[in-house]
């Protein structure tokens, strides 16, 4: 099934029930990748017809505040348009929700991950579309026609302000829905909503797939109001506030029945019940906890797991060591949400032919200055791949064996091709060029 199949299923599912579709938002990241991914959990549980992914970006475009704190709180995590997908996968794969997944975010992510595969791995994640606010309708071939090849949809945003020429392009592109805006602006909760009857009319003129209302949207009389002229409410910044007022151990229960009173089957605000008497508080080591990824509604031990990683340079330089050797230890680090305090220790390794530093300086460079490091020499193997240097971490983690993220670079990916990451992968996880040692080849 495309993702215009899936979104148009689910657009006639809820018309079908005589209702508006309720498209809820959560941020990729936000508070924490298992929190946000629970979060998404319970919204299905209550009834959303839609799930809008937001993938963290640091130069935000539409957002409004609410959006952007929550941003700026998984940017600082490492979250990433990966980490997104990855979530997106998890949710289909190991969830099994059914209903669409869109990502929201902006162009220099998607373009720096390179489209043709973003393209394939959305569409092997499980993503339906895609919302980019920074896209205008006209200039968005390049994306839409390697996307919609994989059956991923491009959602085209209008706004009350956006001209003739501007619906006719967007009607003429647009498949799934049409993301209309309720107002000029940026994302935020708002008290009321205006009237939209002849903007929705000058939008339906141009295009006969189902519109969806999005920024403002706030309660269920404004999901009432959205349902006379439109097909879908998309909610965000009220949902994300609300969310921020509960404990930790009702988040999951609020966010089901903020879903259910938005559609008018429980009071709203939701009512909560008591909290779990017995609910343990969390562990106070702050940043491996917030970003473990573990099953909705599941708490798991913290066990010590090893990730290991290799890279390759080609002149024994202390340069050329210590910026391999930190590219690599950072992408550890992104992918696997590492926190110097979950480090039990880090061995480095390099093959005996490279003596010019310890790679372990990198580790301190870093920031890990309490964390036990070793370096030694790999034996001399006839035959042996030269120019290697190796990361074995040992740290205390919720992750399961499957979900630690090993990774080789540059020539060594020939060790553990399954756990390679090329160049242009490696910048995408790092959000940076990579050092500038040279391959060797």
């Amino acid at each position: 099934m495309t993702g215009s199949e899936r979104i148009a299923g689910a657009f006639a599912r809820a018309k079908a029930e005589a209702r508006t579709a309720v498209i809820p938002f959560v941020t990729a990241g936000y508070p924490t990748l298992a929190r946000s991914e629970a979060w998404a959990l319970a919204l299905v549980r209550g009834g959303a017809d839609i799930i809008e992914i937001g993938v963290p970006f640091s130069d935000p475009l539409a957002d409004g505040t609410t959006v952007q704190r929550t941003s700026q709180i998984a940017l600082e995590q490492g979250v990433m348009l990966a980490d997104s997908l990855e979530m997106a996968r998890r949710l289909r794969e190991i969830h099994g929700v059914t209903i669409p997944i869109l990502l929201m975010g902006y162009v220099n992510p998607m373009l720096r991950y390179g489209i043709e595969r973003l393209a394939a791995d959305s569409a092997a994640a499980g993503v339906d579309g895609y919302i980019v606010p920074d896209l205008p309708a006209e200039e968005s071939d390049e994306i839409l026609l390697p996307f919609r090849e994989q059956g991923v949809e491009l959602i085209f945003f209008v706004a009350p302000t956006s001209t003739e020429a501007r619906i006719a392009e967007v009607g003429e592109r647009a498949a799934g829905f049409v993301y209309c805006l309720s107002t000029t602006g940026v994302t935020g909760q708002r008290a009321s909503l205006p009237d939209f009857d002849a903007y929705l009319e000058r939008v339906r003129a141009h295009t006969s797939i189902p519109l969806a209302i999005g920024f403002g949207v706030s309660n269920p009389d404004h999901v009432r109001q959205i349902g006379e002229v439109a097909d879908g409410a998309i909610i965000a910044s009220a949902l994300l506030n609300y969310l921020d007022t509960v404990p930790e151990s009702q988040q999951q229960q609020a966010a089901e029945l903020f879903i259910r009173g938005l559609r008018g089957e429980a009071p709203f605000p939701p009512e909560l019940g008591e909290p779990p008497t017995s609910a343990k508080p969390p562990r106070p080591a702050p940043a491996s906890e917030r970003s473990a990824p573990e099953s909705a509604g599941a708490d798991r031990a913290f066990v010590c797991r090893g990730v290991r990683g290799a890279t390759t340079i080609e002149a024994n330089t202390a340069e050329d060591i210590l910026e391999a050797t930190t590219d690599l230890l950072e992408a550890l680090i992104r992918l696997n949400a590492i926190a110097a305090e979950d480090v039990v220790s880090a061995v480095f390794t390099t093959t005996p032919e490279l003596t010019a530093a310890f790679p372990a300086l990198a580790a301190r460079n870093l920031g890990w200055t309490e964390v036990p490091l070793l370096c030694a020499h790999e034996m001399a193997v006839p035959g042996a791949l030269r120019g290697v240097i190796r990361i074995l971490l040992h740290i205390n983690t919720t992750r399961t064996p499957s979900e630690i993220r090993h990774i080789y670079l540059r020539e060594a990916r020939a060790l553990r091709p399954e756990w390679g990451l090329d160049d242009a992968q490696l910048a995408e996880v790092l959000g940076r060029q990579t050092g500038s040692a040279t391959p060797r080849g």
